[in-house]
């Protein structure tokens, strides 16, 4: 019984591991530019959560600030979005 079990909650964990977890790019954000979102420096406003981008095997980096934004990208996947700053 536990083993079909098992088979259930497998596909469902791998499901909910397609997307990126944008909480996780917010906070990376947030760590890397030392300021919370809305603070000046910090992120003007969480990353879109339309965004639909495929789960990064790595950590993705932080770059930046690069004209008044943080590039976050998975070199793995090839995906890079910007951040604005708020100034």
């Amino acid at each position: 019984m536990a083993a079909s079990l098992s088979a259930f909650a497998a596909p469902a964990f791998a499901q909910a591991q397609k997307f990126e977890n944008l909480d996780r790019i917010d906070s990376i954000v947030a760590m890397t530019v030392g300021a919370n979102i809305g603070e000046p420096g910090g992120p003007m406003a969480p990353v879109d959560r339309r965004l639909r981008l495929a789960a990064c095997p790595t950590t993705p980096s932080v770059e930046g600030p690069v004209f008044g934004a943080a590039i976050v990208k998975c070199d793995a996947l090839g995906w890079r979005i910007r951040v604005p700053l708020k100034a």
